[in-house]
């Protein structure tokens, strides 16, 4: 459940303007470092957080202006119309929202390290005149306990400033092993859908493993309702497996009816080869097909 001003919306899980943005973005062949979004409400938070800037119009809630990184001055569309046809889009300004910034590191006056995650670039010192912040690090001494990383930046043609790199806030794992190896916040993972026992995928490995296992019952059953490419796309952010997921399962629901259909006729015209009177007035109803059926009597 969601915000929107004063009314509350019911999404299904891990659904969202942002997650469609996304979606419709990989479709495209676009990135969202490329997308600006603009909204008014609490339901458009996440539509800007997957955008790399977002804007509010000038009647957003106020919880969503505090989050912007621009606010539009206009009334109407007259807003929209001039983001569109303004500086930013025509690459004659540039814009790094402050949620774009990322801290490598603390100066040694206890200063935060930052350098732009958006609309910068940073290279090492070899490339100083052609980007905008220049790197230079180096390897401590060995020593006992192991001290930290010295690093060097400037900005601007300005004098490198010494700080202390900052440590990884999160292990290394690479990235196509990583929904192998380590496991899913229990809201998302993937619950298949059973009458005794819950069947849990906490990681990628898992879910394979259930799925290879799965009740022919409880695989249709997901497959109908679309669970597993909604699952890779909106939790792992694998759209590439993801649709070939929705791909199967399109195909499953064009196929489902056509093989109903030529299992009905198999069964009836079997019946009807090995005890000859036995169809009555069943021939009619043949003919109508089994999306005629009637309720049995």
């Amino acid at each position: 459940m969601i915000h929107n001003r004063g009314a509350a919306m019911i999404l299904p899980a891990g659904v969202t303007k942002g997650t469609g943005l996304l979606a419709a973005l990989d479709e495209l062949g676009l990135s969202p470092h490329n997308t600006i979004a603009a909204g008014d409400a609490e339901n458009d938070l996440a539509l800007l957080h997957a955008a790399v800037v977002g804007a509010a119009v000038v009647n957003a809630v106020p919880s969503f202006a505090a989050q912007a990184d621009l606010r539009l001055g206009s009334r109407d569309g007259a807003d929209a119309a001039e983001l569109l046809a303004g500086p930013l889009l025509a690459g004659q300004q540039r814009l790094c929202p402050s949620r774009r910034w990322l801290q490598i590191g603390t100066y040694d006056d206890g200063e935060p390290t930052l350098v732009p995650g958006s609309q910068g670039s940073v290279l090492p010192a070899i490339y100083r005149d052609t980007v905008d912040l220049t790197l230079a690090t180096r390897q401590p001494a060995p020593q006992t306990p192991p001290q930290p990383f010295r690093a060097t930046i400037a900005a601007d043609g300005q004098q490198p400033r010494p700080f202390t790199v900052a440590a990884r806030i999160s292990p290394h794992v690479r990235h196509q092993h990583k929904y192998t190896a380590k496991p899913l916040p229990p809201e998302r993972r993937f619950y298949f859908h059973t009458l005794c026992k819950a069947g849990t995928a906490a990681t990628l490995e898992e879910f394979s493993r259930h799925l290879r296992h799965c009740d022919p019952y409880i695989l249709t059953y997901h497959l109908s309702r679309g669970d597993f490419s909604r699952w890779v796309t909106g939790t792992l952010a694998d759209y590439t497996l993801g649709r070939q997921a929705a791909a199967n399962e399109r195909d499953l629901a064009q196929h489902h009816a056509a093989a109903l259909e030529r299992a009905w006729h198999q069964i009836t015209h079997a019946i009807d080869g090995r005890y000859p009177g036995s169809a009555g007035d069943q021939d009619s109803a043949r003919e109508e097909g089994p999306g005629q059926w009637r309720p049995c009597r």
